[in-house]
């Protein structure tokens, strides 16, 4: 029978495996594409033998898919525990402290040449809160309007995102994020209502 300790110990052991591939593959990813990385490549950079790797991951797309797929979760969770109360900023100061613990698979994956597919899914995550607040404030506009501006305000949203991963300055918090990305935001919105008044 094993023991607490033991298990405990090997549960340790088995995430800092994890997180040294993880890491090794996030070194290698930024020097040269997906596609030509091999598992020989990973093992070399994390030092460890390929039966190490292919207990966890049968090759390195399934690596970073699941690295993905973890950090998705890592995303939509605490936005699901999100009350209907809750504001445009509560939902991007998230998605931002999100971003910004995962900032090396981040700014690979929300590049220009980055999996798109990705980043569709974190805006499908908001589409339907941020439609939902605007829409109480102004339950006139239609709902095909309010997609238009939620597309339009999403695009630019993630042009100030891969900016800040790439070029921002390290005052450049979170919070302070998520407070720009709400007012611009908001002054998108106030725009077409006042255009349209």
């Amino acid at each position: 029978m094993k023991r607490k300790g033991n298990i405990e110990s090997n549960d340790r052991r088995v995430k800092y495996t994890k997180m040294v591939i993880r890491q090794s593959l996030m070194t290698l990813i930024s020097k040269m594409p997906l596609a030509k990385i091999s598992v020989t490549d990973i093992c070399q950079q994390a030092d460890i033998n390929r039966g190490t790797f292919y207990a966890y991951y049968k090759d390195p797309t399934d690596l970073y898919e699941q690295i993905k797929k973890n950090l998705f979760e890592e995303i939509e969770s605490p936005l699901n525990g999100i009350i209907d109360t809750s504001t445009v900023y509560d939902l991007l100061l998230q998605i931002f402290r999100s971003i910004q613990q995962n900032k090396d698979l981040c700014t690979i994956i929300l590049s220009n040449s980055g999996d798109k597919e990705f980043l569709y899914g974190i805006i499908d995550i908001v589409r339907g809160k941020f439609l939902s607040l605007w829409h109480e404030k102004v339950p006139e506009i239609p709902v095909q309007t309010l997609e238009y501006l939620f597309t339009f305000t999403a695009n630019g949203s993630t042009g100030v995102l891969q900016e800040w991963l790439t070029k921002g300055s390290t005052g450049d918090t979170p919070e302070k994020m998520a407070h720009l990305v709400e007012q611009m935001s908001t002054n998108v919105f106030l725009s077409y209502l006042h255009a349209g008044a």
